[in-house]
């Protein structure tokens, strides 16, 4: 190999280079033609110094319009992600704007180049992990093979390589996951993790808790999402902006992207609320027809804002029908801000706003997580209600085992009063009803009776049942006392709860995918049984 040619690959600066190679493509040709492998060598190591020209350069992917496989080459947002990464992201975004694959793309490259390095990428379901680790495949499956570097192990979510394809010792592992496990990537320390579609997980705890806990001191962390609403990635988005976290916030509204623009046809017509949008931002008109159009798509007219948002208010509050005046929520929330509770027990899961008050009666709503163990599927909530002020004065809300959830609600009840304990009796309900019954002898114990069809008489049932008849009434009565506005909150984890309470195509009331309805019930059966009755001991409603 001549001079000449070292230079051409290694500076780029000769005159030969800049008559020859107009293109990235005639640069690979020229080095595939050349069959070098000291030339090859040279291309390596300038991989292994700059990521983004490896990616730009070697790696492929599938074309999202044409289905075609193409060259890597960045996209805006790709590039304008690529000044501004650090090492602790979290980003929200548009649709289909590509950052999952610049991520993927970033942790293959020091995969391929970075001894010991280990990757995880975790996808919200499987069809997204499988669709991430056939994109790291094609990575992968189409580099040259003077780049390409040993494999171990390859098999449906996990690329191990052994060494570089020149003898450097690499043992890498490349991992892509679902996040539909509570147990979720423990045992992997991590150097690089990306969470992708963040806002759809349903064990954001047990995550933190478990492979959060398991990154090196120098990981890179990337963690993105469309916005569903105000849930865990909401929160911590938040928390990145007050810089209350290691993490970084980015927001790429759907106008950065030159993709997102038709050729506008002559006379294009606005509405008001379209132009607003267009001299807010600046948009061309060929910009406002892709708009437009996007708008007639199923669904858009309500979820525009949360797949394609401007800004980051519109990402996080256009996410379902929601059934409350979601700007009277927004500002409650913001009104609390800094109201913390004047007391905290249980590592912050029980939060008292007002203490027990002689005399006042109150009600205990009480709404128990389904599973024990790793397999609890859902949040454990109870409510504690003023009935003299309408407040709610306290409230334990978290992932916790039956067999101490039980105790917990039979201790705040005594603590307030010996309130009423209304207690969901359906699935592990019961377990905590017979407790309060039989082994702490509650006194004041939510009951109703019904007919027993077997022995044709009135039979006395302990907890609420929640089913058909009464599911629709326990709706009604909150949507009654919020609108009546006689409900007073302090804790901001039920008004998270509430944002997110929508109505959906079906007609059903209920949480947004990935969100949670749990301290939201627990209120409800305060308040229906406030209204509707106390039961038939104790005082009367």
């Amino acid at each position: 190999m001549n001079p000449d040619e070292k230079l051409l690959i290694d500076y780029h600066k000769t005159r030969k280079f800049n008559e020859l190679i107009t293109s990235v493509n005639d640069y690979c040709q020229f080095l595939y033609e050349q069959n070098d492998e000291e030339l090859w060598f040279i291309e390596w190591n300038k991989c292994a110094e700059d990521p983004d020209w490896f990616i730009n350069h070697w790696l492929f992917i599938e074309d999202r319009d044409t289905r075609r496989t193409k060259r890597f080459e960045y996209n805006d947002i790709q590039k304008l992600y690529s000044k501004q990464k650090s090492k602790r992201d979290i980003i929200v975004k548009a649709r289909k704007m590509g950052v999952s694959t610049k991520v993927c793309a970033d942790f293959f490259a020091d995969n391929c180049f970075k001894e010991n390095t280990k990757s995880i990428n975790v996808a919200h379901d499987y069809i997204s992990s499988a669709e991430i680790f056939s994109t790291v495949r094609m990575f992968y499956d189409r580099l040259p093979e003077p780049l390409k570097p040993l494999e171990r192990y390859n098999t449906k979510k996990e690329l191990e390589f052994t060494r570089s394809p020149f003898g450097q010792i690499l043992n890498t592992k490349y991992y892509v996951l679902t996040a539909g496990s509570k147990d979720i990537g423990r045992g992997i320390d991590a150097d690089n993790l990306h969470l992708s579609e963040f806002a759809s997980y349903k064990y954001v705890e047990e995550l933190n808790t478990g492979l959060m806990q398991a990154l090196t001191p120098s990981s890179n962390v990337v963690i993105e999402s469309t916005a569903k609403g105000f849930n865990d990635f909401w929160a911590e988005f938040q928390r990145a902006k007050k810089g209350e976290s290691n993490y970084k916030p980015h927001f790429y509204p759907w106008f950065i992207d030159s993709r997102y623009s038709l050729r506008s046809p002559a006379g294009l017509k606005l509405t008001d609320k379209e132009k607003k949008i267009k001299a807010a931002f600046n948009l061309s008109n060929n910009q406002m027809y892709w708009y437009q159009n996007k708008l007639k798509d199923p669904g858009m007219s309500v979820f525009m804002g949360q797949e394609y948002p401007a800004t980051e208010e519109e990402a996080f509050l256009q996410s379902g029908y929601c059934v409350f005046d979601r700007q009277e929520l927004i500002d409650r929330y913001n009104e609390l801000e800094g109201f913390d509770p004047i007391h905290e027990r249980l590592n912050g899961l029980f939060k008292i706003y007002v203490r027990p008050i002689k005399n006042h009666k109150y009600i205990v709503g009480v709404d128990t997580a389904t599973g024990e163990g790793s397999e609890i599927n859902d949040w454990s909530a109870c409510v504690v209600y003023d009935r003299e002020t309408g407040e709610i004065v306290a409230g334990l809300y978290g992932h916790i085992e039956t067999n101490d959830f039980k105790k917990y609600v039979a201790k705040i009840g005594r603590m307030y009063n010996k309130a009423r304990l209304v207690i969901e009796n359906n699935s592990y309900g019961t377990e905590v009803v017979n407790y309060c019954r039989h082994d702490d002898h509650y006194p004041r114990l939510y009951k109703y009776k019904e007919v027993d069809r077997v022995k044709n008489r009135k039979a006395t049932r302990y907890g609420f049942s929640t089913n058909t008849r009464t599911r629709p009434m326990l709706v009604l009565d909150f949507l009654e006392v919020i609108e009546e506005k006689t409900l007073i909150i302090y804790d901001r984890r039920l008004i998270s709860e509430m944002l997110n309470f929508v109505k959906k195509d079906n007609g059903k009331i209920e949480h947004q995918e990935g969100c949670r309805d749990d301290y939201i019930f627990a209120t409800m059966l305060v308040l229906f049984v406030n209204k509707r009755g106390l039961g038939k001991i104790g005082f009367a409603a």
